[in-house]
């Protein structure tokens, strides 16, 4: 289970983010996600659901009335080509677009440094690196 899946299950569940309101997790690795160029584009894939315009548009104005309540995961941003994403995506890692959401980046270490500089107004409060199994640990969780 993908840390975005598992972080959307246990939200759901309660067990964890009891403070937020709303937790949307986006996949960047679907080109529909890193092209998307505004908060309703987004609320439209598939994924969320929110088929009816109406939908949208009061998802939308309540995320905006409580964006400190709301949680934005993006996964894996090492995973697209910076240069194509969308201007909304990267106003939203920079602090411009829906300022004050809580922000959640995944990728591999590699792309650390080009993400750090995005974040120029809002600088990532904490940053978390998963490592991996050393082989005793390994050996224990299989």
């Amino acid at each position: 289970m993908s840390f975005l899946k598992k972080a959307g299950l246990e939200w759901a569940r309660g067990n964890i983010w009891n403070e937020m309101d709303l937790v949307f997790a986006l996949p960047l690795r679907q080109p529909s996600v890193h092209s998307a160029d505004d908060l309703e584009k987004l609320l439209a894939l598939k994924d969320h659901g929110f088929h009816r315009r109406e939908d949208r548009e009061e998802i939308c104005e309540c995320i905006n009335r409580n964006l400190p309540r709301v949680c934005l995961i993006l996964d894996g941003l090492d995973e697209v080509d910076l240069a194509k994403c969308s201007d909304f995506v990267l106003k939203v890692i920079k602090g411009i677009a829906l300022d004050g959401v809580r922000l959640i980046v995944t990728s591999r270490p590699s792309v650390r440094l080009p993400v750090m500089e995005l974040a120029q107004k809002h600088p990532f409060n904490q940053q978390i690196e998963v490592l991996g199994f050393s082989e005793e640990e390994l050996a224990c969780y299989v």
